[in-house]
């Protein structure tokens, strides 16, 4: 993974984890600035819609990042729960 990428992503997570929610959307959208497929951007980025109650947006970056990596039981469950959230619980279970 390109150094910067990995700098802007461990200053993002770090941002998320404090509950800085503007300052680590931006720093992951810095990454997808330089990688548009970068998982752990894609992903996380639809966590912060979700914690906004934003559950469309949310589904829209949990697509792409399931299109980049299918195989992380982390971004299922966000899925799942973002399904639940918007009422389609057959989806969510699925």
């Amino acid at each position: 993974m390109d150094s910067s990428i990995s700098s802007l992503l461990q200053q993002a997570q770090l941002a998320h984890q404090q509950g800085q929610l503007n300052l680590a959307e931006q720093a992951y959208t810095q990454v997808l600035a330089i990688d548009a497929q970068q998982f752990d951007a894609l992903h996380l980025l639809g966590v912060i819609a979700q914690q906004r109650a934003d559950y469309e947006t949310a589904m829209k970056f949990y697509g792409k990042a399931l299109k980049v990596n299918s195989t992380q039981a982390r971004l299922f469950a966000n899925l799942g729960a973002c399904l639940h959230q918007l009422h389609q619980h057959t989806e969510a279970l699925e």
